[in-house]
Parts: structure tokens; sequence; C-alpha cells
């Protein structure tokens, strides 16, 4: 059975003979979950692996949703894996919740200091969309103003970079697709 970081259980039964379900396996080799430092790399990984998909969005169909909500999650991983490394516990982490606003200010207690400008003005602009209900994902009938998603690349690079070097995150995982 592959093993599932974070203890989420095995995965679910997929029915004999099924052509229509392809499945993935998706590991990062030489992390351990059970370690800070193995969750925060993981973390890391999660974040870089969404901005590299925002900035692939961002070539052919520049800020559709997916690529806000790709870059939206890749701040707040990498946020959360900063924190993580810094020690803070899985029970407070939670208790984040989704809030960007709120992951930075305890990130810049923990020490997290950025060179990137206006990193508040940002992460508030693009907390009124993620925070609260995940809003970007669902709402669809309110008028949005946000900044070009591309300029919010460098933000997200630079968080992620606190945590870990991108440079060190091990993107070399290929997913092992079945043979079907």
């Amino acid at each position: 059975m592959p093993i599932h970081p974070f203890g989420r259980g095995k995965p679910p039964e997929i029915p004999s003979g099924s052509a229509s379900i392809r499945l993935v396996t998706r590991l990062v080799t030489g992390v351990d979950p059970a370690t800070a430092e193995g969750k925060s790399l993981a973390l890391a990984h999660g974040a870089t692996e969404c901005l590299v998909a925002a900035e692939q969005l961002d070539n052919g169909m520049p800020d559709f949703t997916g690529e806000y909500i790709l870059t939206f999650h890749a701040l707040e991983l990498g946020l959360k894996a900063f924190l993580v490394k810094c020690g803070v516990t899985d029970k407070d982490l939670r208790s984040y919740r989704h809030d960007l606003v709120r992951l930075y200010e305890v990130a810049k207690q923990r020490g997290m200091s950025l060179s990137v400008p206006d990193v508040e003005a940002m992460l508030g602009w693009a907390n009124e969309w993620h925070c609260d209900g995940v809003k970007i994902r669902y709402e669809f009938t309110r008028s949005r103003t946000l900044p070009v998603c591309n300029t919010l690349f460098p933000l997200a690079g630079a968080i992620i970079n606190a945590s870990h070097p991108r440079s060190q995150i091990p993107l070399g995982c290929q997913p092992k697709r079945d043979a079907s």
C-alpha cells in the first residue's frame, strides 16, 4: 500500500476493470513527515508545485481564476512551511486556517523577513478572496478587483524561499502513472 503523508488513510477502492479511472501515486522522496523539518519541506514542495502550475497558466490563460487559486494556495502553503519549520504545532497551524494576513503576522514574529515591496497590501488583497470561505473558489457572481496574478509570483517565491530555498526543494519527483 502506498504511503500517505500525514496519515490521511488508505486510498479509495477502484472497481476492477475500470477503464475510465487512472491512478497516479505522488510521493516526495527524502521527506519524513514525522518531523517538523519533513512537514515543512513537504509544505514547501506543495507551495512550489502550486506556484509552478500558476506560472504555467500565466503563459496561456493569464488572470483566470485557476491561476489565482494556485497562487493564493502557494502563499498559504509557503507561510505554513515557514511556521512549521519554526516549531508551530499542527493544532496551532490549523487555527490560522486560510488567513494569509494572520499567517504572515505570526511568521514575522517568528523571524520571517521579506524584501518584497507591499507585502501587507498584496496579502491583504489576496486574503479578501482566500481567507473567509475561500471565496475565489466559489464566488462567481460578484465583480473582483485583484492584482494582476503574476505580480504575486515574486512574493510567493520569497515566502517559499524563507522556509527552504527553492533550489533545495525536490521537484524531481515524477508521478508514477498506472498502466491503464
